[in-house]
């Protein structure tokens, strides 16, 4: 893992089912650690976005 924080709280959670697995339901642990792997050392930005995205544009 890296050593960037990827906090998966409700809305990353549900913004990150949506998008990268709409047919199953990862735990938050499967998440960060897909988080690490797919967006590497820059999993915090990406959080952000992630987190804006799904205030702004998914119907949650």
């Amino acid at each position: 893992f890296s050593a960037v924080p990827f906090p998966v709280d409700v809305w990353i959670e549900r913004a990150l089912q949506q998008l990268y697995f709409p047919k199953h339901r990862p735990s938050a642990k499967q998440l960060r650690k897909f988080a690490d792997t797919h967006f590497g050392p820059y999993a915090g930005f990406a959080q952000q976005y992630l987190f804006h995205h799904a205030r702004v544009h998914l119907k949650l």
